[in-house]
């Protein structure tokens, strides 16, 4: 079975920042995701905390049927990845 991981970025960056890293993971072995996390994408959140910037994740975890994935996060997204695993 695959393993999954999500990648997230830091504060002022976006998805795209990471999917150089993200692509060296072999596909055979990983599912690989990358989100855009508030303020990127034009995406906002009702406060800018860690509660709700786990809560998005976490939202996007559900959304997208991700199961047990591994948080790979840069700056402020490590924080974020600490937050969610904290949260769930």
């Amino acid at each position: 079975m695959k393993q999954t991981l999500l990648f997230i970025h830091g504060f002022r960056g976006n998805k795209l920042g990471l999917s150089e890293l993200a692509e060296k993971f072999p596909k055979k072995d990983f599912d690989v995701h990358l989100i855009d996390i508030p303020p990127a994408g034009n995406k906002t959140l009702p406060e800018y905390s860690a509660r709700y910037y786990a809560r998005f994740v976490g939202n996007f975890i559900k959304k997208n049927k991700l199961n047990q994935p591994i948080l790979i996060g840069h700056s402020m997204g490590s924080l974020v990845a600490s937050a969610v695993a904290e949260r769930y």
